[in-house]
């Protein structure tokens, strides 16, 4: 799908989740008025890796946009079951959510994903960021 129509149809949905040779993006519209802080949320974005997290401004939302991760196909299949584009669109609700209560745990985990290509452990971080923990595969 084209940068346009992709921008159109994220006009009308809330997630997008991606899948090519492997390598998964996961889009995410967020209403800017209900986060708590959009200047810290924004001071995520990490663009120079294999793997990005970036923010754009589509109408009046937010696109947070997770880029080129890999994921432990195991680990997901355990986590969503076998409609793996299903579960994950239900988890990136579930992050938003997250988001939506001033837990930044996820996002942090996405940030240093895409900046070291590490995992951190998920030991004392939110349900979505220990889910992130356990399903992105290093590059």
């Amino acid at each position: 799908m084209g940068g346009e129509r992709q921008k159109k149809f994220l006009q009308h949905y809330d997630v997008e989740v991606r899948e090519s040779y492997d390598w998964w993006d996961i889009s995410i519209m967020l209403e800017p008025g209900k986060l708590p802080d959009l200047k810290v949320i924004m001071e995520h974005e990490e663009g120079e890796g294999e793997a990005t997290l970036t923010f754009e401004k589509i109408g009046d939302r937010l696109r947070l946009c997770f880029e080129g991760c890999r994921l432990d196909y195991e680990a997901c299949f355990e986590e969503f079951g076998e409609d793996l584009m299903r579960g994950l669109a239900e988890f990136a609700i579930d992050i938003r959510e997250e988001l939506y209560a001033g837990k930044l745990d996820a996002l942090k985990v996405m940030a240093t994903y895409c900046r070291g290509n590490e995992v951190p452990s998920g030991e004392g971080l939110s349900l979505a960021a220990e889910t992130l923990c356990a399903i992105l595969e290093p590059i």
